[in-house]
């Protein structure tokens, strides 16, 4: 067994005996509690459902029990996504399947098996986060190799979280990834185009990394369509 093929058997053997424990709720799932998660799908999310886009083809990777799904009905957004969520866990899959038995989900590893299909956003929320008794050089190399993975098939946007490294203390079952180490990583693997989140109250970064650059449109002053250039 390879170096990826433990550190997976790692979180989703975690993941699974949690699940046993704690049932089909965040807690289940290793998530600190609902308000919580409420907010990271809404830093996720909120960039990528802009009005005039269309809808979009959404892949949820690590989708676990389809919380996504939930949320998104929960605001009125459910009908604005074409929804597919992907998961290495068969045993968690088959309770999102019942929960959500009109979308699409899909068992795999992204490494292994491919991603399913082309997609406008591709979301990874929560499965860089913790290390499972993985170390954290082996926790940067899944994660970054799951996202070299992931993003030829984001058509317009790859988004992630990751724990931030400027906290009170670091906690040792979770994975604190620089976020100059994450930018240069995107910047040399994925695009430049990368916006990242730290103002939403948890111990995290958000990050989006965009196909193309998105400039804020604003009026230019006639007095400066004669400057020198």
């Amino acid at each position: 067994m390879d170096t990826h093929d433990e550190t997976l058997r790692r979180i989703v053997g975690s993941i699974e005996a949690r699940f046993a424990e704690h049932g089909a709720t965040p807690e289940g799932l290793w998530w600190p509690n609902a308000p919580d998660l409420a907010t990271r799908y809404a830093v996720v999310l909120g960039p990528l459902l802009q009005a005039g886009q269309g809808r979009l083809r959404l892949l949820d990777v690590g989708c676990g029990l389809g919380f996504l799904p939930d949320w998104l009905a929960a605001n009125g957004l459910l009908e604005a996504v074409e929804y597919t969520g992907l998961d290495a866990s068969v045993a968690i899959l088959e309770q999102a399947r019942a929960r959500w038995p009109e979308l699409r989900f899909v068992h795999g590893d992204v490494l292994r098996d491919g991603v399913p299909g082309d997609h406008d956003a591709v979301v990874a929320i929560g499965i860089f986060t913790a290390r499972f008794a993985n170390t954290s050089a082996e926790m940067q190399a899944y994660s970054e190799a799951t996202l070299a993975a992931l993003w030829p098939h984001a058509a317009r946007c790859l988004a992630f979280n990751a724990m931030s490294k400027h906290v009170e203390w670091e906690r040792d079952d979770l994975f604190h990834w620089p976020a100059d180490e994450v930018l240069r990583f995107c910047r040399l693997h994925l695009a430049r185009h990368v916006s990242m989140r730290a103002d939403y109250g948890l111990w995290e970064y958000t990050f989006h990394v965009w196909r193309e650059a998105r400039r804020d449109v604003s009026a230019m002053p006639a007095a400066w369509r004669s400057a020198p250039a």
